[in-house]
């Protein structure tokens, strides 16, 4: 119990820490306080001194989405994203074609070579286009093996983490090279500077927002619990991203002041705990050829979706976060967000994840049973 309390302090301290030293150092100022963390996060999950607590770090991470998620949204004028509509829908057509071509070509590529090449290329669609839930409905519906499933999902996790972390920090700068820029409304006058000096925050108006937040995501995972535990997460995620929508119309909620601040505290914490769950040292235990393949799917869709939205000019903050909402899930678009600086896409990204967990247990379990016909399994 005592680990357990101490685990869930420095997680609790680390964002806070993290931004006092960011603003004290020009150098840790560049690496940007959510880099920071993450990397906190890796360094903790992978020291052989103190064993961490992994249902801690879930526990945390999921809390912080949940409550991150409202108080992004609070301040969102809804109507004001129809005009997204049209780059967001493409570029998430865009992220799921990448991922089944992407998918096929390894599974041909790589045939012969790696066993239930198939069947983990139909699982491997589930997650990047979906996410975990999708993961587990397909590998239980094509038979994968447990063994080869938590090879694939150490591959996955490993993968994802090293091009988050490069997404984050210098990624997303790159893109803007070959992307076009991302119209945008004029910004509140602090959200460029809010990740760089401290902010006072309204302690009332604050109080409000964080206390309306734990009640949309106390409620909306409530009433997930009914469902089975694969629907869970998803059914979450989706009632409280509606029900901060719906709050958002109300202009007295949507004015309401620290909103921004304390989601990005939030967002810090799920920095650290999802960097704790980078295990490094399991990836030795995985098979080498599993790696290879889980990275040829999981690259070839992010090359091939970068190049189809140069190619149909899909501005470059919309790209990003479609394409971070179909690889990883709706809860990475919040720290994507924050390092963009513009919180205009924060819809976009959540409503193209929610699309993928709506879609991805069909289409991995289509290419798993195409590509089975075909190559064999």
């Amino acid at each position: 119990m005592t680990r357990v309390l101490c685990q869930s302090l420095f997680f609790l301290i680390a964002p806070a820490l993290a931004g006092w030293a960011c603003r004290r150092s020009r150098l840790l100022n560049a690496v940007s306080p959510i880099v920071l963390c993450y990397l906190v996060g890796i360094a903790m999950g992978n020291q052989r001194t103190v064993e961490l607590n992994q249902a801690v770090s879930e526990t945390l991470c999921e809390a912080a989405v949940m409550l991150a998620i409202p108080l992004l949204l609070f301040s969102v004028d809804l109507l004001g994203w129809f005009r997204l509509a049209r780059p967001t829908l493409i570029s998430c057509l865009l992220a799921f074609i990448s991922v089944l071509v992407a998918s096929a070509c390894s599974a041909l590529a790589f045939q012969g070579r790696i066993e239930d090449g198939p069947k983990i290329a139909g699982v491997l669609v589930g997650v990047y286009t979906g996410g975990t839930p999708n993961m587990a409905a397909i590998s239980v519906g094509v038979g994968l093996s447990a063994e080869r499933l938590a090879m694939v999902n150490t591959a996955d996790v490993v993968l994802g983490g090293v091009y988050f972390l490069f997404l984050i920090s210098i990624g997303y700068r790159l893109y803007g090279r070959f992307l076009p820029p991302t119209p945008r409304r004029d910004s509140p006058p602090d959200q460029d500077a809010v990740s760089q000096e401290p902010s006072r925050i309204p302690v009332k108006g604050a109080a409000v927002a964080f206390a309306l937040a734990v009640v949309l995501a106390v409620a909306s995972g409530a009433i997930a619990q009914w469902l089975p535990q694969n629907l869970r997460s998803m059914t979450a995620i989706l009632l409280v991203t509606s029900l901060a929508l719906v709050a958002s119309m109300n202009r007295r909620i949507r004015t309401l002041a620290g909103t921004y601040e304390i989601a990005q505290y939030l967002l810090l914490l799920f920095a650290v705990a999802i960097g704790s769950m980078a295990d490094l040292r399991k990836l030795a235990e995985s098979s080498v050829m599993i790696v290879l393949y889980t990275g040829a799917i999981f690259f070839g869709s992010i090359v091939l979706h970068l190049a189809l939205c140069a190619c149909f000019r899909i501005d470059r903050d919309t790209a990003i976060v479609t394409h971070t909402a179909a690889i990883y899930s709706p809860a990475f678009v919040g720290p994507v967000v924050d390092v963009l600086k513009n919180r205009e896409v924060m819809v976009s990204g959540i409503a193209s994840g929610l699309v993928g967990f709506a879609v991805g247990t069909y289409a991995g379990l289509g290419v798993a049973a195409v590509l089975s016909s075909l190559l064999g399994s």
